[in-house]
């Protein structure tokens, strides 16, 4: 199916580069250098998809125009050069079997990229999501920035080279420690859905490298 997308490039541009942290750097399945372009005709946003099989980062960005909302595959490292390159316009992308056309509106630029099969991605898992807790990004990388010295760095002790996060209605809470200090740190946080209650909480132990994954900085 094919694509034709309206959208501002600083939009894009942001949620390009915050996702493709997520693609791996080293000698991989080619397919895993892609970002997955998918906007959803029926609320006006683009997801832009990455993964290196062990982590999935996703991004929403708002477009203005979708004539065809199909989904398409881009080599990561390409489009976010052209992005950059780029001054704020709007742009509009259309995708092929053969190539991604990007044209720069009002400015006469157009650049050809390659594409792939959007199967040769791996989508995310879908979960069931009965519940689940929101809070804001740099209430996040807060949590997270201000804990991670205190985990272990010793592989000997790899349950504790994580965070633990702690969930309950109103906050998010991050615990590490490598056996001589602690750290604890919590943020204010919304719940939705069903199922939960105060009394309990939702734990999830992080391995150190996916932590960092999570304060992917804009680039």
């Amino acid at each position: 199916m094919g694509m034709k997308v309206k959208i501002q490039r600083n939009d894009l541009l942001d949620a390009v580069a915050w996702v493709a942290g997520a693609v791996p750097t080293k000698e991989v399945k080619p397919s895993l250098k892609f970002l997955r372009l998918a906007p959803d005709a029926h609320n006006a946003t683009m997801k832009v998809h990455a993964t290196d099989l062990e982590l999935h980062a996703v991004a929403e960005v708002r477009y203005q125009d979708c004539e065809e909302a199909g989904e398409a595959l881009v080599p990561a490292e390409k489009l976010l050069a052209v992005l950059r390159n780029l001054p704020e316009c709007m742009v509009e992308i259309t995708a092929g079997t053969k190539e991604v056309s990007l044209v720069a509106c009002m400015m006469g630029l157009e650049y050809e990229l390659p594409t792939a099969d959007p199967d040769e991605l791996p989508r995310v898992p879908e979960t069931e999501r009965d519940w689940h807790i929101n809070v804001g990004t740099f209430g996040l990388r807060r949590l997270l920035r201000s804990t991670m010295p205190s985990a272990a760095k010793d592989g000997a002790r790899y349950t504790m080279m994580g965070v633990k996060l702690e969930a309950d209605k109103e906050c998010l809470r991050a615990v590490a420690t490598d056996g001589r200090r602690l750290a604890v740190r919590e943020a204010k946080a919304s719940e939705t859905g069903k199922g939960r209650s105060e009394e309990h909480t939702s734990e999830l132990q992080s391995p150190d490298h996916l932590v960092c994954r999570l304060l992917l900085e804009k680039k």
